[in-house]
C-alpha cells in the first residue's frame, strides 16, 4: 500500500497515532464480544491495519530521508 496526497509530517504522524489509538480500541471491543459472535464487530482490521503500517512506512521514509 502506497500513500499519496498533500500531507504534512505532522498530519500524517497525527493520523498514524489516531489509528494505532481507534486499533488499540477494536482490540478491546473484540475482547469483549461474545466468542463466535462477530455480527458486531467493526469493519475490515486487518485493512485499517495495513493502513496504519503503510502510515510509518510513510513517516519513516518522510524521516530519514528529511535534509
Amino acid at each position: 500500500m502506497k500513500i499519496e496526497g498533500d500531507f504534512t509530517q505532522d498530519e500524517l504522524d497525527g493520523l498514524q497515532n489516531d489509528l494505532s489509538d481507534f486499533l488499540c480500541w477494536v482490540h478491546g471491543f473484540n475482547a469483549g464480544c461474545q466468542v463466535g459472535d462477530a455480527s458486531g464487530y467493526p469493519f475490515d482490521v486487518e485493512m485499517m491495519r495495513r493502513l496504519n503500517l503503510a502510515l510509518k512506512r510513510q513517516l519513516h521514509e518522510l524521516q530519514t530521508t528529511k535534509p
